[in-house]
């Protein structure tokens, strides 16, 4: 299978970002429907499994043992760990179903990459699997695929979300698409040319999403990619390092000033809440406190049922959010401290 592309992380690629999307979209109960009880992903994911799995093995017979790379080790420590947890998980059947979803995406994926040729364009069939989702979303927005949030009495259009269930997905999307355009603009011709027509296209979805988080990361991890890698160039300092060095001078500043999150919230969209993340946030600070080192078990807190803990506990429209809107919060109320420092390894 040593193709120009890994034929099945793309297809993966491909099933969660379109397929499947769509397919829940267009059915009579999408937007009901939980993904976990859909048949798609329960035939595609195993399959795909079963064939990545057939891979490693050829691969082995063929070029002797796979070489690990180190974050990809602490990767699958990482997976380890989620699926310890669900012995202590809260909703340990839910947690079950949802880590060996999140394995078989994983093989699907990582052992494919590493066992194709160096010549295997694989950040290129990445960039045309977000391209074409970036087009097939249009249509959708075309005829008023909006998210709603209730205000007092009234629902209000927050911003369009395509065939996704959400524009902060929708955002997400044209996020990640306008990077990879950006990485596909150091090659010439039609791909230069193409990822130009992406670039302007992806921004336009991340402002009809009303996505300030998409936009701002679009915006700053080239930016930051650029300086990581001229550090690393010019004074040979670990990518490691600058990163890290981010957040520690952030806390310094916050510490020796009033410049915090919500200072820069109030500055940029003139709301000092990021429009309400800051509550959602201190009632996920709040449970994590209640389990700091192990957590809740994966994917055992939110939306798991009508006694989990964020809609017994959660204040007001909280009780409703599907997520923390933050992924570091998220991982300390799954895995707690432990699954934290093994997702930053």
């Amino acid at each position: 299978m040593r193709t120009r592309f890994p034929i099945l992380p793309i297809l993966a690629c491909g099933f969660a970002l379109t397929v499947f999307p769509i397919l829940t979209y267009v059915s009579a109960t999408g937007l009901t429907a939980q993904p976990d009880s859909r048949i798609e992903p329960r035939i595609f994911w195993p399959l795909m499994t079963v064939a990545a799995l057939f891979l490693i093995v050829r691969s082995r017979s063929r070029d002797g043992r796979l070489v690990w790379p180190p974050n990809i080790v602490c990767l699958f420590a990482y997976l380890g760990f989620a699926g310890l947890s669900v012995l202590w998980a809260f909703n340990p059947q839910s947690s079950m179903v949802r880590f060996t979803q999140q394995v078989m995406v994983i093989i699907c994926i990582i052992p494919p990459i590493l066992t194709s040729a160096r010549t295997a364009d694989t950040m290129h069939g990445l960039f045309l699997c977000f391209a074409v989702a970036v087009v097939l979303n249009f249509p959708f927005i075309a005829v008023g695929s909006v998210s709603l949030a209730q205000y007092g009495s009234e629902l209000v259009n927050i911003g369009f979300e395509g065939y996704f269930h959400g524009k902060n997905y929708l955002g997400e999307c044209a996020a990640v698409a306008f990077m990879l355009a950006t990485h596909e603009l150091r090659f010439h011709g039609m791909r230069r040319v193409l990822a130009s027509g992406f670039l302007v296209l992806s921004i336009v979805l991340v402002f009809l999403a009303n996505s300030k988080t998409a936009l701002g990361l679009a915006i700053l991890v080239p930016i930051l990619a650029w300086c990581v890698l001229a550090a690393w160039r010019i004074a040979r300092i670990s990518p490691a390092v600058t990163v890290i060095a981010v957040p520690v001078i952030y806390i310094i500043a916050s510490s020796i000033s009033n410049l915090d999150m919500n200072r820069l919230s109030y500055m940029m969209y003139g709301d000092s809440t990021f429009t309400g993340r800051t509550v959602i946030w201190d009632f996920a600070l709040y449970e994590i406190d209640r389990s700091p080192i192990v957590g809740w078990g994966y994917q055992s807190f939110w939306l798991i049922g009508s006694d989990a803990p964020s809609v017994l506990e959660a204040p007001g429209w909280v009780k409703t959010m599907p997520n923390a809107h933050n992924g570091y919060y998220d991982t300390m109320l799954e895995l707690g401290y432990i699954g934290l420092a093994l997702l930053l390894c």
